[in-house]
């Protein structure tokens, strides 16, 4: 298992984030659009870990322009304002109490390729409002800054079913993808 990463550490992978991101990690951003309401009734989405805003860019290009990501590397928030520049973006760290304060004006989540990278994940979950659509990815493969991996649905439903009521889910290219409600 990897460890908790640093924002200077994600920023210093900025150059080999950007070129592989796009290329693996495409089908699941298409598919997470999927999983939205239609433009004319979604709201603004909150997308955690937004990084370099390469799901920013597929969001934009599908007409949802109501949006806020969140990243706590400022090197990945610079290059994801260079990509979206008409988008709406936070420096902030996700279990930040002032970051969760921004939570509770908010229905609609993304966490795609997030929650692995952070020891106390719950607690981002956790501060999520009551109601709220949560659509997240996680991987079942290891990596330098993966706290944790999961096999199998099982183990997810295991570690995020006592504060997500799973919808629907699917495996894309050796990642999780699932449309979830908050308890």
């Amino acid at each position: 298992m990897g460890k908790e990463g640093k924002p200077e550490e994600y920023d210093l992978l900025i150059g080999k984030l950007s070129s592989r991101i796009n290329r693996k990690y495409l089908p699941l951003y298409k598919s997470a659009v999927e999983y939205l309401p239609t433009i004319d009734k979604c709201g603004t989405i909150m997308d955690l870990g937004c990084g370099v805003g390469f799901f920013t860019k597929v969001l934009f290009e599908k007409g949802y322009t109501k949006y806020i990501g969140i990243d706590f590397a400022p090197a990945l928030l610079e290059e994801a304002k260079k990509r979206v520049p008409e988008a709406t973006f936070i420096l902030g760290n996700l279990r930040n109490k002032e970051i969760h304060k921004i939570f509770q004006k908010h229905k609609i989540f993304t966490i795609l390729e997030v929650l692995e990278h952070i020891e106390k994940d719950l607690d981002v979950i956790e501060n999520i409002p009551h109601g709220s659509l949560v659509i997240f990815s996680v991987p079942k493969f290891n990596s330098k800054f993966h706290v944790r991996y999961f096999r199998n649905m099982n183990e997810i439903i295991g570690r995020f079913g006592p504060f997500l009521d799973f919808k629907e889910s699917k495996k894309i290219r050796g990642l999780f993808l699932s449309k979830c409600i908050k308890k």
